[in-house]
């Protein structure tokens, strides 16, 4: 049974590891919009630091796919409102 909860563990920590990896791809696109789109912007709110920050840490890399998130289905839930 120790095997079968070793195991399950390094397969957790290997898809965790992958959908880390997934964010930072993710966050690294966004922030190269922002910096080609809206670079008064990007850096008046010093996003690059901020970004920096959340390839490191979690709770920082979570809210900034929160609002990601919230950016990307802002559209789609405005339609399925009406």
């Amino acid at each position: 049974m120790k095997g079968k909860i070793k195991n399950l563990n390094n397969e957790n920590k290997k898809i965790n590891c992958k959908k880390i990896y997934k964010d930072i791809e993710l966050m690294h696109a966004v922030e190269s919009y922002l910096k080609t789109e809206c670079y008064e912007s990007y850096e008046k709110n010093n996003l690059k630091k901020a970004f920096e920050i959340a390839k490191h840490d979690d709770s920082i890399r979570l809210e900034i796919m929160n609002i990601i998130d919230e950016f990307l289905f802002e559209d789609n839930n405005q339609k399925n409102m009406f």
